[in-house]
């Protein structure tokens, strides 16, 4: 788990960190060492003080926020509308729907192509 990392890079000690989660530093430093594990609440607790993912707090994923690069491009009722449709397509016409929105990208002249991952 990355408790101690995120702790040691944002500059604090067990004892403010506990202040601010309400745990004990005693506890702060059972977690730290591995000596014990953190409930779903203290997941929660450290994922929302250092707004990150849970997933990134427990070394599920590498990415501090996956979410932070939607930002932008969900700006209103019609990308809600396509992703609420695409999301109940099977696998064959997303993939299909990929392309096309690929082709229809350079079509219009934005030659990147992203990829997902």
């Amino acid at each position: 788990m990355r408790l101690l990392e995120l702790r040691i890079s944002n500059k604090l000690l067990q004892k403010e960190l506990g202040k601010a989660l309400d745990l004990t530093q005693q506890r702060i430093s059972l977690l730290e060492q591995g000596k014990s594990y953190p409930n779903s609440i203290e997941i929660t607790k450290y994922a929302t003080y250092f707004d990150v993912s849970a997933d990134y707090v427990l070394e599920i994923s590498p990415r501090k926020n996956p979410f932070a690069e939607m930002e932008g491009l969900v700006r209103g009722n019609r990308e809600i509308l396509l992703l609420k449709y695409y999301s109940k397509l099977n696998e064959n016409m997303k993939k299909y729907i990929l392309e096309m929105t690929q082709k229809a990208q350079k079509y219009q002249g934005n030659d990147e192509t992203d990829t997902l991952s």
